[in-house]
């Protein structure tokens, strides 16, 4: 049996085919216009504002206004680094010098710093104390009988 456009069951019930309710074009087309009128009315009042704004821009022979008017005026503590690199070459220089020199940490409590090189060759002199192995790793660093064994 042939499917035929009387048989649909919307042409049965005289319909359209297709929702009629849903969207009213008019209405769409209206809602739509008023949009871009109302865009282009922004448009225009914001050229007009910016027009003005340009008209009564201060000049520069005017003095600066009183917000900025006070010169070189230090900021409170904490400043900010204006020269880090030069800030961190200072640090450096001061840390290698403390490095490589005599002075003292705490004289009252008698506590010194020495040159590094000094330090490390009295050092290497002793016979500083060791630890043994523990139980688990042998003397080749391979695992033992330990508890992690792999």
């Amino acid at each position: 049996m042939k499917a035929s456009q009387e048989d649909h069951p919307v042409s049965e019930a005289g319909g359209k085919g297709y929702e009629t309710r849903d969207a009213n074009p008019n209405m769409l087309f209206l809602i739509g216009g008023g949009l871009i009128v109302l865009i282009l009315v922004v448009m225009f009042v914001l050229i007009g504002v910016l027009r003005i704004f340009e008209a009564h821009r201060p000049t520069t022979g005017e003095p600066p206004p009183p917000a900025t008017a006070e010169a070189h005026v230090v900021p409170p503590e904490p400043r900010l680094q204006t020269d880090p690199e030069a800030d961190f070459a200072r640090f450096i220089a001061g840390e290698d010098s403390a490095l490589r020199s005599y002075g003292w940490v705490d004289q009252p409590l008698g506590i010194a710093r020495i040159p590094i090189d000094t330090a490390i060759a009295i050092l290497a002199a002793r016979e500083l104390p060791y630890r043994t192995q523990p139980p688990g790793i042998q003397e080749n660093g391979q695992f033992g009988t330990g508890r992690n064994q792999q």
